[in-house]
């Protein structure tokens, strides 16, 4: 790692770059609108800042699913994380994948309303490092 702290080493993205002028997340119409560029900016983005570990936290479905094919070796966990309800669960981690150096990448859920060191845990074992 660079000198320095750890956040200094980190890059953040979106994955569609325009949203809603009042906030929130495109809808269909707006992400199918952007997706190939957004899919070429992504590629650029990994290409620049060469990553060893990539983490998508957008879940796969709806999100992750339409960048995978950039990716290699993507495994999609068949569950979804299900943070309330009858169908709870603590399924953080929803697919491994690896971008074309090796580079490693995790697709988590969302964070909100989840167990925070279960979460953590779960991502860093994904990763294969040790917590």
């Amino acid at each position: 790692m660079a000198e320095g702290k750890w956040m200094e080493n980190i890059a953040w993205s979106n994955l569609c770059k325009l949203s809603p002028k009042k906030g929130g997340n495109p809808g269909k119409k707006l992400q199918e609108a952007q997706r190939d560029i957004c899919r070429e900016i992504l590629q650029c983005e990994i290409d620049t800042y060469k990553p060893t570990h990539i983490l998508f936290v957008t879940g796969y479905k709806y999100w992750f699913e339409h960048f995978a094919d950039i990716f290699e070796n993507v495994n999609n966990y068949s569950e979804r994380n299900v943070s309330r309800g009858s169908d709870k669960n603590y399924v953080f981690v929803e697919a491994t994948a690896t971008y074309y150096n090796g580079v490693k990448v995790v697709v988590s859920c969302r964070p909100e309303r989840r167990p925070k060191e279960q979460f953590v845990d779960a991502v860093v074992s994904a990763f294969g490092v040790n917590s």
